[in-house]
C-alpha cells in the first residue's frame, strides 16, 4: 500500500500521513561519537528487539545510490539517513508504510507513513513499534524534558507528526495563517503541495499532537474545496487550465522535474474534481514517482527520458478521449 498511488481518507485534499518517532538508548552517545564496537552492538540490540515485527532488515551498503535516493523519495527515510557512510541499517516494511533507521544521528527513527488522513492510525503503527523496543532497550528519558535526543527541538515527544496536502485552488492565498499559534508549521512544496506538521515540544502529549494537526488541516481542506468549487462556476477556464497541463505533459519531449510539479498539480486538481478522460488521483501520484530522478535510468539525459516516461503513460488515454469526441488525425506513435 503506497501512499502516493493509493486513495485515503480525504484523498483529494490530504495525499499522505506521516509519524516519525526518535528514539535514543541510554548509554551509547550520538552519531558519530558512536564507535565501531558499540554501533554495532546497538544495531544488534535493536534488530532483535524488533525481530517480530516483521520487518525487512536491508543491507544499505548493497545498495545502489540510486535505490537510497528513491527510499528518501518515498519519505520512507531521510536523506541525511541515506547519504550517511557510518555502519548503519534500516528495518523496511514498505507495504505496511513502515521504517526504522538504525545507527543515523539519533538512534532509531521510526516512520509510519499512510495515504490520506491517517495521523491516528500511523502513530498506532509506529507507537506499536516502539512498545517492543522498550521491552529490551531503555530509552534516554528525562522526567522534566521529555525523550532526549540530538536535537534540542525534538525534546518532549520526539514525535513529528505531519499530512501532504494538496492545495491548487487555494494558490498563493493558502489558508496557513494562525498555525504557528496552535503550534504547527506549514512548508510550500513544488507543484501546490505543502506539508502541515505539528512537531514535539515538553508539555503536550502525542495524542494533543495528533489532534491539533488533525484538526486544522480538515479546517484547510474544507477551505480548499469551497475555493475548488468557485473554480468550477467558470469551466472553460478551469477545464483550459488542466486540459493545457495534460497536452503538455503528453507531448513534451523534454521535461524537468521544476516544470512538470504545475502541470501536474493542475492534471491532479481536475482527476479530483471529475473531469472525464483522465487518470485517477491514485495513478498521477503512480506517475509522478515514475519519474523522480532516482527512478530514471542513469545512461541519458533525464529531461528527455523523463518527458518519454509521461508521453507513454499520458497519450494513450488523450488518444482515447480524441476518438470518443470525434476528433481525428491524432498521432501518438512515438518516433
Amino acid at each position: 500500500m503506497a501512499w502516493y498511488d493509493t486513495a485515503g481518507q480525504c484523498g483529494d485534499v490530504v495525499i499522505a500521513s506521516r509519524v516519525s518517532l526518535t528514539r535514543d538508548l541510554e548509554g551509547y552517545p550520538f552519531g558519530e561519537r558512536l564507535s565501531g564496537g558499540a554501533r554495532e552492538e546497538l544495531i544488534g540490540r535493536v534488530t532483535s528487539a524488533l525481530s517480530g515485527a516483521g520487518l525487512t532488515e536491508v543491507d544499505l551498503s548493497a545498495l545502489e545510490p540510486a535505490a537510497l535516493k528513491a527510499l528518501a523519495e518515498k519519505r520512507l527515510i531521510d536523506p541525511e539517513f541515506a547519504g550517511m557512510e557510518l555502519p548503519r541499517t534500516l528495518l523496511l516494511g514498505e507495504e505496511r508504510g513502515l521504517s526504522v533507521a538504525v545507527g543515523g544521528r539519533d538512534h532509531v527513527k521510526i516512520t509510519a507513513l499512510l495515504p490520506g488522513a491517517a495521523a491516528g492510525e500511523a502513530w498506532s503503527s509506529a507507537s506499536e513499534l516502539v512498545r517492543l523496543l522498550d521491552r529490551s532497550c531503555d530509552f534516554a528519558y528525562s522526567e522534566e524534558l521529555g525523550y532526549l535526543t540530538s536535537d534540542i527541538t525534538s525534546l518532549g515527544t520526539a514525535a513529528e507528526f505531519s499530512m501532504l496536502i494538496h492545495l491548487p485552488a487555494s494558490g498563493e492565498n493558502s489558508p496557513m495563517s494562525g498555525l504557528r499559534r496552535c503550534g504547527l508549521e506549514a512548508r510550500a512544496l513544488p507543484g501546490d503541495l505543502w506539508s502541515i506538521s505539528a512537531p514535539p515540544f515538553p508539555g503536550i502529549t502525542e495524542e494533543e499532537q495528533s489532534e491539533r494537526l488533525t484538526g486544522m488541516t480538515g479546517r484547510i481542506a474544507a477551505l480548499e474545496r469551497e475555493a475548488r468549487a468557485e473554480l468550477r462556476a467558470d469551466p472553460t477556464r478551469l477545464c483550459d487550465r488542466v486540459m493545457r497541463a495534460y497536452g503538455i505533459m503528453s507531448g513534451a519531449y523534454r521535461m524537468t522535474l521544476g516544470e512538470l510539479m504545475p502541470l501536474w498539480s493542475s492534471v491532479r486538481l481536475g482527476a479530483v474534481i471529475g473531469l472525464p478522460e483522465l487518470p485517477s488521483p491514485e495513478e498521477l501520484g503512480g506517475i509522478l514517482m515514475s519519474v523522480m530522478p532516482s527512478c530514471l535510468p542513469d545512461d541519458g539525459d533525464p529531461d528527455v527520458l523523463r518527458a518519454a516516461r509521461l508521453r507513454a503513460a499520458m497519450r494513450p488515454r488523450l488518444k482515447e478521449s480524441c476518438r470518443r469526441s470525434g476528433i481525428v488525425g491524432l498521432n501518438t506513435k512515438e518516433d
